[in-house]
């Protein structure tokens, strides 16, 4: 029971890592983005799977995320500090170095997206039907401007997107 647990978690993290474009690109524009940790809910819609996942970033490279939805995976929790990452579901934990994971892998393309942005020393964006945006070549980031809260992420040649609430500043 436990190896097939195990091997159901391996399998999630494969598939949350076989999906998306190869490689990331810096920021063109932009806006002033605060390097601050927060929370949020993220719906993420790629080709092969759909899911709903909390998702927490706890300062520059450092993320979190537990999948809430679909049934299937829900409990997984991943985490990523740049160096590694490790997948853990059911009390199991598998950990590796983030050269062994894809590029293309989701939550890669999303935790290093922000941070991207984050680090820019002075982005400059454009407002599109009242959203400051940000464009790179694989992908674009819509912001709110009242809060400068990333709402949506769109990876256009990887078929993924990620829709963004309950935005909260973690103090």
């Amino acid at each position: 029971m436990k190896k097939r647990l195990f091997a159901a978690a391996l399998l999630t993290l494969l598939i949350l890592t076989v999906t998306g474009c190869d490689s990331l690109s810096s920021i063109t524009g932009g806006v002033n983005i605060k390097d601050a940790p927060f929370s949020a809910r993220m719906e993420i819609d790629t080709e092969e799977i759909d899911f709903i996942a909390n998702v927490k970033r706890l300062g520059m490279g450092l993320w979190e995320m537990e999948i809430l939805e679909p049934a299937s995976i829900k409990g997984l929790l991943i985490k990523y500090d740049g160096s590694s990452v490790s997948s853990t579901m059911n009390g199991f934990t598998q950990t590796m170095p983030v050269e062994n994971v894809a590029d293309s892998a989701v939550f890669l393309q999303i935790f290093r997206t922000i941070d991207n942005a984050i680090s820019e020393i002075d982005p400059k964006g454009e407002t599109v039907d009242g959203k400051y945006v940000l464009e790179g070549e694989n992908y674009s980031i819509i912001f709110n401007p009242e809060t400068d809260a990333p709402e949506e992420i769109k990876f256009p040649l990887s078929a993924i997107q990620a829709y963004i609430s309950e935005f909260q500043p973690i103090a």
